[in-house]
């Protein structure tokens, strides 16, 4: 009817205001979550690593197992060649990134085959990833938690490193806010301090060093790599000094 106020009421309804939603949940600590992302990386079986470098020839993409130590990828940006590293030493293959590890003779003893190096010899530390995520957690600076943000698609809480401790790199560290907390990109935004001489991390940096800045993205998690299987070897160790 016309003018008439309608008054609805609610049976068995309170009077009492609604519940305030609970607070959000606030990010761990920056040392408990680095140490939870260390862990989580501790346990893959397989990851990838793609690696952006001001210095073209520290780029590359590599597939690491965990498991067996090994490692293989492209090196260089664009590419120089492959690289397989595993306990007996280091599988080179490409004329260019041969020449720019081992010299000029050695490219051309090898030529398009595979070339076999000891670590240690030409330029070819090898990567020595599977201390990697250890050292990081020994090896850090004052960390300071950065909020949150969306990398590929992902929410990630997100860390910097100072980067002022003995050996530490100044970085900032993406790390998966939803399943497992793996590291999914790190980013060197400095020098390395001098110092830090673990015998594992083999981080020692001299002083007033200047190093090539790089950005290391993660994936992959526990997808099995294709690692190749080297044939027709050339030994190089007998072409270049310890």
């Amino acid at each position: 009817m016309a003018g008439m106020a309608v008054l609805t009421t609610s049976c068995g309804s309170s009077s009492a205001p609604p519940a305030a939603a609970p607070p959000a949940a606030a990010p761990p600590a920056p040392n408990e979550l680095l140490a939870a992302a260390v862990a989580a990386m501790k346990s893959l079986k397989y990851y990838h690593l793609s690696v952006v470098s001001t210095d073209p020839r520290l780029s590359g993409e590599i597939d690491y197992s965990q498991t067996d130590d090994e490692a293989s990828g492209t090196v260089g940006n664009p590419p120089l060649g492959m690289m397989f590293v595993r306990s007996d030493g280091i599988y080179l293959r490409g004329p260019d990134l041969i020449r720019a590890l081992c010299g000029d003779m050695a490219r051309d003893r090898v030529g398009d085959g595979w070339g076999h190096i000891s670590r240690g010899r030409c330029h070819t530390a090898g990567p020595d990833l599977k201390g990697t995520t250890n050292c990081l957690l020994r090896h850090h600076g004052q960390l300071r938690s950065e909020g949150s943000a969306i990398f590929d698609g992902q929410e990630v809480h997100l860390l910097s490193d100072a980067g002022d401790a003995p050996g530490s790199i100044p970085s900032r560290i993406s790390i998966a806010a939803t399943g497992p907390p793996y590291i999914l990109r790190q980013e060197q935004t400095g020098d390395p301090r001098p110092g830090g001489s673990d015998p594992e991390c083999l981080q020692s940096f001299p002083a007033g060093a200047s190093f090539p800045l790089s950005t290391t993205t993660l994936s992959r998690f526990n997808e099995p790599p294709v690692l190749p299987s080297p044939s027709n070897v050339t030994d190089l160790d007998p072409l270049v000094p310890q």
